[in-house]
């Protein structure tokens, strides 16, 4: 624990910043890793279709941005695993999570 100064001046133990998502113990990523399959690239376009031909902008926009985070996401866990090595992706729940969510494109 690391001592910190609160906006008062008072200490405050505080952990040190050496966490690691754990998908044991994580509700956020225990609930990705049961609800989310990611999408292909086959059912968005689909989705992106149907929010065409709806007029519904805010889908439409929802959508892209989903595809430009994954698009992000993939190529931020390119560089990590070229800088680092693919033991740091296999190693980090996060990571995994991340590269298994940007495969999917087919389908």
């Amino acid at each position: 624990m690391a001592d910190v100064t609160d906006p008062v001046n008072e200490p405050v133990n505080e952990p040190e910043n050496d966490w690691t998502p754990d998908p044991g113990t994580d509700p956020m990523i225990a609930d990705l890793s049961a609800d989310a399959t990611g999408m292909s690239d086959a059912e968005l376009r689909v989705i992106l279709a149907q929010a065409r031909a709806a007029d519904d902008a805010a889908v439409h926009r929802l959508v892209t941005s989903y595809i430009s985070l994954r698009r992000l996401a993939a190529e931020l866990v390119g560089v990590i695993e070229t800088r680092e090595g693919g033991k740091t992706i296999e190693q980090t729940p996060l990571f995994r999570r991340v590269r298994e969510l940007t495969r999917r494109t087919t389908g």
